[in-house]
């Protein structure tokens, strides 16, 4: 064979594979289709591409076509090795060829091997270690549907977190009261306490390193826990510090399906993870290097200072951080054992003596907001719900405790009944910054020997009410995915704004949701953050930011997937007034009270919106 030929034999085979690769490859790197609207009650079919991904597997095809390129380069040096005819000078460039094609092989496999694990870790949704699956079920995380459509309303910390301080708490919420032997050791705590604590339940709560996995979890003994009164929140205490002071690390907790919920009786369990969640619940998280000694503080508040409201307004405020849930809610009630009422933080009646307001405290988004509704009923809202007011014509003052000081400030001292005082999931006692909150230092003083005086560390601010009710319904102006956006990022956070000031404890994931079709297992949790007016210097409307499981991919072959966001008529204005008929985009939807549904922009008589079955 001469040499003419012999190169054309090669230039044929090395076409021949690179066509074979890119023909395959191709497809699966770039292919995708447009899908449909995303709306706030109703469907929407998103398109889920995320460039980095993308980047990703282009890198990996090209790396994989080099590979094949030298093979070829191999194979020729081995036909030029073998029609050398014992001549020294071919056979000599044959072994040159050949040395340089292995030297050049060895990198590409290591390039190959960089770049999958780069790849993978892409795909990866902050699972650590966990394992996420690619091809037509990619980006599905094991166990972690339950925090969403599932019993699981929230957690802290949040799943894939990252520099979470080694003095944390971990802290789980769920939508419907559980049952104490199934988190809490038998025989550890008492249950008419009046803050429930034990040990915790290491066969169905397990705290563990991700490098050491479920079967090396933290003991009962190494975990203390309290209860929130409603006995939906478990506060997760580790005795020692997680982690370790030289490097980060990352820790899983598994939630087991042997867990059990209360039915409305409170007597009456079943499971809390039916089917399809019926595996239980994982997430992980890293943990820092470091210990948190800084303080919580106020962000912001509700009423704003010095302004009079309709009566039905609610009271709240939100942290910079997350604080401990058994500090933070409770129910005040004067004809109850004084010894049971909440008063970390207090709603004064200046009308009335200052006398404190009846009512409950609750908590949301994230552990970061804390609401006060009052027990007294005077109206109902469009959707048969109740509204509740404060007292009409009257002078209030807000108030919120600092947790006294222990030994080691700024950690607060935990008596048998909790935190005296608000504190944060590090156990930090709060920096109040007095009236206002305009004196905040990122020092906790802790509050005086009068618990609850106007100084030092605590938080107070005046406002007052009218005699009448707002009524205002509440509009979507702006749905992040927009309708019909097309190439939304896998992990582009929904983001839904509306006209009004929001009850944030409304905007959860039990009142917004979303639906994937065809169905994969997801999580989804839901959070609020105020906007400010800045020609009023107070709240104008709500932002209810979703996150959420990466939206799986299109990849060819497979079914289209969309995502269906909806808003249930739950949702409520700082005001109580709940969210019907559902004005939203285009233009509020053109709904009426014949037509109350938004379904991908066309009003509805639908009270929800149909769905594609699963």
């Amino acid at each position: 064979m001469d040499r003419s030929h012999l190169k054309r034999l090669v230039s044929g085979l090395i076409a021949v594979f690179v066509l074979a690769v890119v023909l395959h490859v191709v497809p699966s790197a770039f292919a995708q289709i447009p899908m449909g609207d995303l709306n706030a009650v109703g469907a929407s079919g998103i398109p889920t591409t995320d460039l980095r991904i993308i980047v990703a597997k282009l890198i990996r095809f090209v790396i994989g076509a080099l590979g094949v390129l030298l093979l070829c380069v191999i194979v020729y040096a081995g036909i030029l090795y073998m029609f050398s005819r014992g001549e020294k000078d071919k056979i000599d460039k044959a072994r040159k060829i050949i040395r340089n094609a292995i030297i050049g092989m060895a990198i590409v496999l290591s390039s190959y091997i960089i770049t999958t694990f780069v790849l993978s870790a892409l795909l990866r949704a902050a699972g650590f270690g966990q394992n996420v699956t690619t091809g037509s079920s990619a980006f599905i995380e094991p166990l972690s549907g339950s925090l969403g459509v599932g019993i699981i309303q929230d957690h802290y910390p949040p799943r894939g977190a990252a520099d979470i301080p080694r003095n944390t708490k971990i802290i789980v919420t769920f939508k419907e009261p559980m049952f104490l032997d199934s988190l809490l050791q038998p025989g550890t705590y008492d249950p008419e306490a009046l803050l429930i604590t034990g040990q915790m339940n290491a066969n169905n709560v397990r705290i563990y390193r991700t490098a050491d996995n479920p079967i090396l979890p933290l003991v009962s003994t190494a975990v203390n826990v309290a209860v929130t009164s409603d006995l939906k929140t478990f506060v997760f205490d580790p005795v020692g510090l997680l982690g370790s002071p030289l490097e980060p690390q990352n820790y899983g907790v598994l939630l087991s399906p042997n867990i059990l919920k209360l039915l409305p009786d409170l007597t009456t369990t079943v499971p809390a993870f039916p089917p399809p969640f019926a595996d239980g619940y994982l997430w992980g998280f890293q943990i820092s290097t470091v210990v948190d000694i800084t303080p919580p503080q106020i962000q912001s508040f509700i009423p704003s200072p010095s302004v009079e409201y309709a009566r039905n307004i609610l009271v709240q405020v939100n942290f910079n951080e997350a604080v401990d849930p058994t500090a933070t809610t409770g129910i005040f009630q004067q004809s109850v054992n004084p010894s049971f009422n909440f008063d970390n933080l207090q709603v004064r009646n200046e009308t009335a003596a200052g006398a404190l307001v009846e009512g409950t405290y609750v908590i949301s988004n994230g552990y970061k907001t804390v609401e006060f509704i009052t027990f007294d009923q005077c109206g109902v809202n469009a959707c048969g719900g109740d509204i509740f007011c404060l007292p009409g014509g009257a002078e209030f003052t807000l108030f919120v405790r600092a947790a006294p000081l222990g030994t080691e400030p700024p950690q607060a001292v935990f008596g048998p009944t909790g935190y005296v005082g608000v504190a944060d999931v590090a156990g930090n006692s709060m920096d109040g910054g007095g009236e206002y909150a305009l004196l905040k230092d990122f020092i906790a003083q802790g509050p005086p020997t009068t618990l609850n005086a106007l100084s030092i560390d605590n938080f107070w601010s005046d406002f007052s009410t009218n005699m009448t009710q707002n009524t205002e319904r509440p509009h979507v102006n702006v749905l992040l995915p927009s309708l019909s956006q097309p190439d939304v990022s896998v992990d582009q956070d929904v983001e839904i704004t509306f006209s009004e000031p929001m009850r944030i404890s409304s905007l959860s994931n039990v009142n917004i949701g979303i639906a994937p079709r065809p169905f994969h297992e997801m999580w989804y949790w839901v959070g609020g953050e105020n906007i400010l007016d800045p020609t009023t210097n107070q709240v104008g409307g709500t932002i209810a930011n979703m996150e959420h499981g990466l939206f799986r991919d299109y990849e060819a072959g497979d079914p289209v997937q969309s995502y269906y966001p909806i808003i249930n008529n739950e949702v409520t204005t700082a005001y109580q007034i709940c969210f019907y008929p559902a004005y939203g985009p285009p233009s509020d939807c053109a709904v009426t009270s014949a037509q109350p549904s938004c379904c991908n922009g066309v009003p509805s008589a639908f009270g929800t919106c149909p769905l594609p079955t699963p």
